[in-house]
């Protein structure tokens, strides 16, 4: 009886080593797997951080230069409105220092003529 019990507890020793070593070819192909898979993973990684820049540098390189354009654009359009504006303070000069000779001449030309507004 006990020879049976000492071949069952062989039997169930094999069974678990089997288990054991099958528990333990799976965790090396998991291991493997994953290893694979970061492999992939970091070279996908490095291949998008390689790309990125020169995927993205001709859109920002043309946003740039339109950037450039309507910044050159806006300049000139001051430099613009800046000659105006010289002008019309200018031209607001003259009409201010005409008005002023017309007054003049008003009070010479009523003096001339007698004329006393409420002034």
């Amino acid at each position: 009886m006990e020879s049976a019990n000492v071949k069952q507890n062989i039997s169930n020793i094999e069974g678990q080593i089997a288990d054991a070593q099958r528990l333990l070819r799976d965790s090396k192909n998991l291991a493997e797997t994953t290893r694979a898979e970061i492999v992939g993973m970091e070279t996908n990684v490095t291949l998008l951080t390689e790309d990125t820049p020169k995927a993205l540098f001709p859109q920002i390189a043309e946003i740039f230069k339109d950037f450039q354009q309507e910044v050159k654009k806006q300049c000139d359009m001051n430099d613009f409105f800046q000659k105006q504006l010289t002008e019309l303070k200018k031209e607001s000069s003259i009409l201010h220092q005409k008005i002023i000779a017309s007054n003049t001449k008003s009070n010479i030309l009523e003096e001339a003529v007698g004329f006393k507004g409420a002034r």
